[in-house]
């Protein structure tokens, strides 16, 4: 059990079982977000809703995983 802001490490890589660590996301100057709609009419309206985008990276081989920070925003 982890105590105070310690966090617990992250699972071996599942390609070569290297080191993972955790990674932001950007895509040019802001941050990768995944939305459920592009539309131009959701656009208009303020009816997108989206969620950061986390990554965990292996320093050993690259391997990368994309996580999203609040999946249940596109249900």
């Amino acid at each position: 059990m982890t105590e105070g802001n310690e966090k617990s490490p992250l699972e071996p890589c599942p390609k070569c079982g290297g080191e993972v660590v955790q990674a932001e996301t950007l895509a040019g100057n802001t941050w990768l977000l995944l939305m459920k709609s592009r539309s131009a009419a959701a656009l208009s309206l303020g009816l997108l809703r989206g969620t950061p985008v986390t990554a965990r990276v292996c320093l050993a081989c690259g391997y990368t995983e994309l996580y999203a920070t609040n999946p249940d925003v596109l249900k």
